[in-house]
């Protein structure tokens, strides 16, 4: 047997033993239909490879059983129940014979079809299927649920009863195409539109309306060229016409004439070679109601005289008639002039009336995807290159012109003119929710603000136990760039290099009403620049941004305009990160956008945009934001309003009462006396600062324990561990610090103690490196204790006279030091220095129980330029 069948994707399709085969051979007597000699047998045995069981199966052919191991086991089989019924016994009981997928036996009452033959044989109730053959349906059909108001269906005597028969491809309209048979608009009036019709008897019409297509003064087709067929004359391939400047015709050709007389006017012929005239008309006459016929064809013109054009009598659309007089011909279309392509038709009557439509770019008999503007009942769409709109004054002149692009101001945040008088307001759109809920033990009361600049919630929760109150301010702004909406209080930077080079900002009239800039300068002989600067942009180093900027050309320039971005560290313009010149085409508002990528290290940008010598042009909404889309102008987080405030950003703020406790949460806290100034402050870092102080009681340092899992958090210079040098942060960890736990595998070297500030060249380590000496006179006084705890041994740098216990300079595990900042008197001059000595902690309260041989983060390992030099 064929491996492959035998295979079948992997479901194997064996027959099983006891199937009937026949056997065809010459050598039998019966004879079946087509006269080949058979015989009947069965399939007594089988034989399949244990490795590959679908490679070549060997079936055993016979009407016998041959004596095998499996039949010595039947043969000791009693019986066999399936589901709890006996389907065979020992005393000669019968089972059900189950007939196989290709298994020819006959069906009868004692067989039953495997799963396999019934899931191939029968069509699904529950699944998608195919029939493979003709299915009668004695008693009909019936379509979607069942209802009493559902009679959707076809009967048994073959009438079908459905709500409208539409062809694939049905466009309504004389210039449509497909079918419908249904509801005519929803009125309950039946309605059919097909291309031809043909009524072999007769035609009866209560009501008729005639549709011609026709050009006439522009009510019903607008196109190039019309004419009305006054003579047609049949010219075969290879007549001599004079036209042709005596040369044989190619093609059959029919000749359409037209009178050049209307009147006392004299009719120009408008069409022109390869144009495609299309003719529609309906021959209905007054009186006449025999042999009533419509009129189509669409043929391309082959040659144009005065009076007449020769239009291809073969190469025309599908079922065009032949050209006689009297016919309406309406130029739709040409194969190769692009500007012959464009069609404009109105209608009032059909499914989609009343209707407007456009088509551009009719180069075959085809007007499918050509329609770029359609005003109807049904739909309305337009395509186009560009959208305004324009406004008018009660005199005539133009108020405003804006484009489509600056109608959309309310996705980008801006302002909106929402009324007939033109005011303006600001475009944030505002949602505000109220919401109170009330359990068993607890009142919540939500106020949520949701507007284009950010989302405001409040909250207040009350218990028996607790009143909770949270304010929060989020924002959406994105831009990076401060000042780019151009309002009088935003600080603008201008580049104007003398009397002919002006930077103005108009109030209104860019972008969605948003101010914009006018750079204008004329009558330069060299580059001077005109435009403006936004400094000090701050950014994320490594990130891209996408820097975007609206510009509208008025007067050409003749060098170029441009936009600059440069690195601005330290507020100095520094190196260039990119520079391109805006398209110099005078025209409308157009939007343009480049991705960056800041450089490592970088945190602020300086963006110069501007007209090289001369020319005008105009700018609005520039914007860089974080990301590689541009995702619509919005001001800055930093902008600021009229009063000077921030416009918004991101804040959290919360006060808790509860248990006689009030806790304020702020990064920042702030206290003023009612002059306005600042008495007290604390930051988010604990940071207390207070312009003087009285304290009664005492005072007492808090000790922080430096661990391998928080080190890095206390230091200062990261990279120095490798060293061994720790210098930690004081400010973070207060001037009483003990390590614990394995310090060594976080520095692979002995702990260097770095106080505050020091002079690594000096002798002492006395004298000022790394803060000046006022700075460092506000440490007299201090005194930082450092007790080690850990699993290494430690010394400290930084000191002019320090005591140890012994000459190695090294203090243990319980043991450290002790320093204290003090002033050097020298006999011109004086020096601040760090005093101390090395002193044993034996106190078991300071001792720590923590394993000083607990792992740590991997060691830190930094390259030679990394290293600290001497």
């Amino acid at each position: 047997m064929d491996g492959e069948k035998f295979y079948n994707n992997g479901t194997y399709d064996y027959h099983p033993l006891g199937e009937q085969v026949k056997l065809i051979n010459p050598m039998f007597a019966d004879t079946d239909a087509n006269g080949k000699h058979y015989r009947n047998s069965r399939i007594i045995g089988m034989e399949i490879k244990l490795d590959i069981p679908y490679d070549s199966p060997t079936y055993i052919i016979g009407e016998k059983a041959s004596y095998s191991r499996l039949g010595q086991l039947e043969d000791k089989i009693e019986s066999i129940t399936v589901s709890g019924k006996q389907v065979a016994d020992a005393n000669g009981g019968s089972g059900v014979y189950v007939i196989g997928e290709n298994d020819v036996t006959p069906e009868t009452d004692s067989n039953v079809y495997s799963a396999r033959r019934t899931r191939n044989n029968f069509l699904s109730k529950i699944e998608d299927d195919i029939a493979q053959g003709i299915i009668r349906f004695v008693k009909g059909l019936k379509f979607g649920a069942k209802a009493v108001d559902n009679p959707l269906g076809i009967s048994s005597d073959g009438i079908a009863t459905l709500r409208e028969i539409v062809s694939a491809a049905f466009r309504s309209g004389a210039l449509g195409s497909g079918f419908k048979l249904g509801d005519y608009n929803g009125s309950g009036d039946s309605y059919l539109e097909v291309d031809r019709l043909l009524v072999r008897k007769a035609a009866e019409f209560v009501r008729l309306v005639i549709r011609e297509l026709q050009s006439v003064g522009g009510e019903i087709v607008l196109s190039p060229a019309a004419m009305k067929v006054s003579n047609v004359v049949y010219f075969a391939k290879g007549t001599v016409l004079p036209e042709y400047n005596g040369s044989a015709l190619r093609y059959d050709v029919y000749r359409c004439y037209f009178s050049q007389k209307k009147g006392d006017e004299e009719i120009e012929n408008q069409f022109a070679v390869g144009d495609l005239v299309r003719c529609q008309t309906f021959n209905v006459k007054k009186g006449v109601n025999e042999n009533v016929k419509n009129r189509y064809y669409w043929r391309k013109v082959y040659k144009v005289g005065k009076d007449f054009i020769d239009v291809l009598a073969d190469f025309c659309d599908t079922g065009s008639d032949i050209p006689q007089a009297g016919d309406e011909l309406v130029q739709m279309g040409n194969t190769t002039d692009t500007a012959r392509q464009s069609v404009v038709v109105l209608s009032a009557y059909g499914a989609d009336a009343p209707s407007f439509k456009m088509y551009y770019g009719v180069d075959s008999y085809s007007l499918e995807n050509k329609e770029v503007f359609v005003l109807s009942r049904q739909e309305m769409f337009a395509i186009a290159d560009k959208f305004r709109f324009v406004t008018h004054k009660a005199n005539g002149e133009i108020e405003s012109t804006q484009s489509f692009a600056e109608l959309v101001m309310s996705v980008d945040g801006l302002k909106s003119t929402v009324n007939n008088n033109k005011s303006e307001v600001d475009g944030q759109i505002t949602t505000i929710n109220s919401q109170i809920t009330q359990t068993a033990g607890k009142i919540t009361t939500l106020t949520n603000e949701q507007t284009a600049m950010g989302n405001k919630i409040s909250k207040i929760e009350q218990s028996t136990e607790k009143i909770s109150l949270q304010v929060e301010t989020t924002t959406n702004l994105k831009n990076c760039i401060v000042g780019s909406a151009l309002r009088p209080w935003d600080d603008i930077v201008k580049i104007a290099a003398g009397l002919s080079q002006a930077v103005n900002i108009i109030n209104g009239g860019g972008v969605g009403g948003s101010n914009y800039a006018v750079f204008n300068a004329s009558g330069a002989t060299a580059n001077t620049w005109t435009g403006l600067y936004f400094k000090d942009v701050r950014v994320t180093p490594g990130k891209k941004y996408i820097f975007s900027v609206w510009v509208k050309v008025i007067r050409a320039t003749d060098n170029g305009a441009y936009y600059t971005i440069k690195r601005f560290d330290n507020g100095v313009a520094g190196a260039l990160v990119e520079s391109k010149n805006y398209p110099n085409i005078v025209g409308d508002w157009a939007l343009y956008t480049s991705q960056i990528t800041v450089p490592s290290g970088c945190s602020r940008l300086m963006i110069e945009t501007a007209i090289r010598k001369n020319g005008t042009i105009n700018l609005c909404r520039p914007m860089l934001m974080e990301g590689t889309e541009y995702g619509g102008w919005s001001l800055s987080a930093y902008d600021k309003t009229e009063a000077g405030k921030l416009e918004s950003g991101l804040k959290r703020a919360g006060i808790d009462i509860e248990n006689d406790k009030i806790t304020a949460t702020a990064d920042k806290f702030e206290v003023r006396n009612n002059s306005g100034e600042v008495t007290a402050s604390v930051n988010e870092k604990g940071l207390l600062e207070v312009g003087a102080g009285v304290f009664s009681g005492l005072i007492r340092k808090k000790m922080t324990e430096i661990t391998p899992e928080n080190l890095k958090e206390y230091v200062s210079d990261v990279p120095a561990l490798a060293l061994g040098n720790i210098q930690i942060d004081f400010e973070k960890t207060g001037s009483f610090v003990k390590f614990t736990g394995n310090i060594k595998a976080m520095t692979k070297a002995d702990v260097v103690i770095v106080p505050p500030f020091y002079m690594p060249n000096h002798t002492d380590w006395g004298k000022l490196s790394t803060k000046t000496v006022y700075e460092a006179m506000a440490y007299v006084g201090q005194t930082i204790i450092v007790v080690n705890d850990s699993d290494t041994e430690m010394t400290t740098i930084g000191y002019t006279s320090m005591d140890f216990d012994h000459a190695s300079k090294y203090f243990s595990r319980g043991q450290g030091a002790m320093m204290t900042c003090v002033v050097n008197k020298g006999q011109n001059s004086c020096t601040v220095v760090w005093n101390g000595r090395q002193l044993p902690f034996f106190n078991p309260a300071l001792e720590s129980e923590s394993d000083p041989t607990s792992t740590a983060d991997e060691p830190i390992t930094t390259t030679e330029e990394e290293q600290p030099k001497e």
